[in-house]
């Protein structure tokens, strides 16, 4: 159900509003040693960066997704194994062109090619329309490709393919190249964590009592401490005590203060506190927006114990360990 939102959100283009450099070379290394470690042997899988650098601006988190996205069809494609290539190269495009309504300028093309079953002209006309899947029933919503037009759609990009049955397919992604230099974040004056070994102590806030004390288990499963509150003054109360919490994990939509107001209201009674904020909705301006005011992370709902883990540790500044 956790993946089916986030499709739902990436078809719908809600998935990306965080604007900053994305290394592409980079984002692709993490996905091809993401799928050394789960695919088929029999599926070799080889990479080729025509050029040095191809960084553009976007969401990390949503194009790493989209090319996992467009991996995992390749191997759906490739029963019997094959060969799976992500090819990287710089090019000069017009205006409107390749289905682009922006101007000219220069875009990374990622071409990610199978030698899987191909596909026929009629399938290749549907391939990106929400629910449309070749799959049997019970193998697939219909919305990974749906969502990877969104996503690229999104970071005004394009997305195209060929196929032919039998020959495999080459799905071919365009977005603008970001040519400026990656911008440094100062470091802000707040306390460092304790070393990763030791319990922290989490303060959960969130109106919905169920999530809060679901959060708290799980929290409380992976060692920590946790506090769980379902009412923001309640949480300021406890902001304004001498009660120990190294972190805050804030929901979006609590009553009787915008989220904005809840995070300026915690920090000023906690000057330097760390807040992790929640949503079951997915990045949109609001969030960035107090992302940039110094809340320290988002965590998106539904969300998995590996999620919580990681995003702890990133909001603490605290080196992640492998997770399954």
């Amino acid at each position: 159900s956790a993946d089916l939102t986030r499709q739902l959100l990436a078809f719908a283009r809600k998935g990306q509003s965080r604007c900053a450099p994305v290394d592409l070379h980079s984002t692709i290394k993490d996905v091809v040693d993401l799928l050394r470690r789960s695919l088929d042997p029999l599926i070799i899988i080889t990479q080729h960066f025509t050029d040095q650098r191809a960084w553009t601006l976007g969401d990390a988190d949503q194009l790493h997704h989209a090319l996992l996205n467009l991996a995992l069809n390749a191997r759906d494609a490739m029963p019997g194994g094959g060969a799976l290539s992500f090819t990287t190269r710089v090019v000069e495009l017009e205006a409107n062109c390749n289905n682009f309504a922006n101007a000219a300028g220069r875009f990374v093309e990622i071409a990610v090619c199978d030698t899987g079953l191909g596909m026929d002209a009629e399938t290749r006309r549907h391939i990106f329309e929400p629910f449309f899947t070749t799959k049997e029933q019970g193998k697939g919503t219909g919305l990974g490709l749906a969502a990877v037009y969104g996503v690229i759609q999104n970071h005004g990009g394009a997305i195209a393919v060929a196929s032919t049955p039998g020959h495999g397919s080459i799905f071919a992604v365009q977005v603008p190249l970001f040519e400026g230099r990656r911008a440094t974040v100062p470091a802000r004056a707040i306390p460092p964590p304790r070393a990763m070994s030791a319990a922290y102590g989490i303060l959960v806030v969130d109106d919905e009592t169920v999530v809060c004390d679901l959060t708290g288990e799980m929290l409380r499963d992976l060692g920590h401490v946790a506090i769980t509150c379902s009412d923001i003054d309640q949480a300021l109360a406890l902001c304004h005590s001498d009660e120990p919490f190294d972190l805050v994990m804030l929901d979006l939509t609590m009553p009787k203060r915008s989220c904005r107001e809840a995070f300026t209201a915690l920090r000023a009674a906690r000057p330097g506190l760390r807040v992790l904020l929640m949503s079951g909705h997915s990045l949109n301006g609001e969030v960035q927006g107090i992302l940039d005011l110094g809340a320290n992370g988002f965590l998106q709902k539904p969300f998995r114990k590996a999620d919580v883990v990681r995003a702890i540790y990133k909001a603490l500044s605290v080196e992640t360990k492998e997770y399954p």
